[in-house]
This record gives structure tokens, C-alpha cells and sequence, in this order.
């Protein structure tokens, strides 16, 4: 397993058997490693989306504890790569795909702004590089 370029500060991992269309074989509970990190492959974010939809409330933003707790177990049970998440692993995992959910619908929103789901912000030209340097200042978050 190798790290992706750019992702390594937020804790994903590439793996090369692993695309949107090729899920992997889940690791059985009993023989994942009990010392093992944790670790987020695109397959757990898939899992993480597809179980939370039916938990949505109004703003899709909160989720009470039995359904983290649920979200756990349900991960667990589908285990890629590395060892158990944690519920509070998960919750933390849950909040930064959020945040990035919020900036990606903030350039997409933003009058001026643009987005591209292939490219990103698709930065080319000194001055769309002037704007978004400004625009992540504006808004570090």
C-alpha cells in the first residue's frame, strides 16, 4: 500500500485493488489484527454514505451516538484494510468528509466560483491562482 500524493495529512490511503467499481473482500471479523491502526479506504467512505442515508436529519449534519455506534459496527464489519475503527475515529472521519463537503459546495455556490467533480477548483492561470490563494485566506476553513 502506498500513500496518495496530497491526501497523506488526512489519514487515507491508496489501494491499488480498491475503485469506486472494485469493492474488495472484507477482512472476517475474527482475523482482523486487534493491535492494528485503523485505516480509511475509499470502500469505508462508500459504506459510511450508503449507511448513514436512511439516518439523515434536517441540516444532515448530527448524528446521535446509537448511530455512530451502529456506523461502527457496520464498518467493522466490512473491514479493507488495517484494524477496528473506534467510535470516536469514526465520528472524527465523519466530521472532515463534512468539512470538505462544505468547502466543495461553497466554490460550487460562490458567485464567481467553479468546480469541476474531475478537476476540483481546476486552478490553471496565475490569476485564477491569486483568487483562490485569496479566497482560501478569506475562508481557512
Amino acid at each position: 500500500m502506498k500513500p496518495q500524493a496530497g491526501l497523506n495529512n488526512i489519514g487515507y490511503r491508496h489501494v491499488d485493488t480498491i475503485t469506486v467499481h472494485n469493492h474488495p473482500s472484507y477482512i472476517p471479523r475474527d482475523q482482523v489484527r486487534k493491535k492494528a491502526n485503523a485505516q480509511w479506504v475509499l470502500t469505508d467512505l462508500v459504506n459510511m454514505a450508503t449507511f448513514l442515508e436512511p439516518h439523515v436529519s434536517g441540516d444532515g449534519n448530527k448524528y446521535k451516538t446509537p448511530v455512530l455506534t451502529s456506523l461502527t459496527d457496520y464498518l467493522n464489519d466490512r473491514i479493507v484494510a488495517g484494524g477496528f475503527k473506534k467510535v470516536n475515529g469514526v465520528k472524527q472521519k465523519l466530521a472532515d468528509v463534512l468539512a470538505i463537503y462544505k468547502g466543495v459546495h461553497y466554490l460550487k455556490t460562490r458567485s464567481g466560483g467553479s468546480w469541476d467533480d474531475d478537476f476540483g477548483a481546476n486552478v490553471i492561470t496565475e490569476t485564477e491562482a491569486e483568487v483562490w490563494d485569496a479566497l482560501v485566506l478569506s475562508r481557512p476553513e
